[in-house]
């Protein structure tokens, strides 16, 4: 794949020698081959052991608890956490994805992601649903 730096509405190449300037906070992956996108990596703040919320700073939590794998071994952003970031701008591909992924939320999730959204977003319409 080949990277791309997206901020801003702009797409620049990412020299395969290069790591991604500070102010970069997304990066696109793009298949030659297939001619496709195939990742969007986001880069957030925190620390080795905490996940911190790139909206909300002083929004925290162990990393352990915040990404979890694939069976390939693939690192993710547990869905809450995505959700939580995509409230901001209540999209309706955001809204879909809020809906497709409400039945797989645990209530522990659940829990998380309403008290959250109460604190970032409040009178959010997902809070309600949760």
């Amino acid at each position: 794949m080949t990277f791309y730096t997206v901020a801003d509405g702009r797409i620049e190449a990412l020299p395969d020698d290069e790591e991604p300037p500070p102010d970069i906070a997304q990066i696109w992956g793009f298949d030659v081959p297939a001619a496709r996108w195939r990742g969007d990596l986001m880069i957030e703040p925190g620390e080795h052991d905490i996940w911190v919320c790139k909206r909300c700073p002083t929004i925290r939590h162990p990393r352990a608890e915040m990404v979890a794998m694939t069976p390939d071994r693939i690192p993710h952003l547990r869905p809450a956490a995505v959700l939580l970031f995509k409230a901001k701008h209540r999209r309706a591909k955001d809204q879909a994805d809020f809906e497709r992924a409400l039945p797989h939320l645990a209530p522990a999730e659940r829990l998380w992601l309403r008290d959250r959204l109460d604190r970032l977003h409040p009178g959010h319409d997902w809070a309600q649903a949760l």
